[in-house]
């Protein structure tokens, strides 16, 4: 009988427990998507201008990933 009423209450503590973490990481993750998806713009919008004018792929990668690398710290330096 002293397991069964432990083991309620055990369950309903850590319940309690995963549903408090739940909120914190709903927060974490939207900010994390808007960055992303900003910066990716940039990289996207950069490849292609350097494709436009000249560069081969490589070069354009290079130029983007530096742009995309530019965009990610000025989003975090910001928050």
């Amino acid at each position: 009988m002293k397991k069964m009423i432990f083991s309620a209450v055990a369950l309903v503590a850590f319940s309690f427990a995963g549903m408090a973490n739940e909120v914190v990481e709903k927060k974490v993750e939207s900010k994390v998507e808007s960055t992303q998806t900003g910066c990716h713009n940039v990289y996207l919008d950069t490849y292609q201008s350097a494709i436009d004018n000249g560069a081969n792929e490589t070069q354009a990668g290079k130029v983007a990933w530096d742009a995309y690398k530019s965009c990610t710290e000025k989003v975090l330096t910001q928050t």
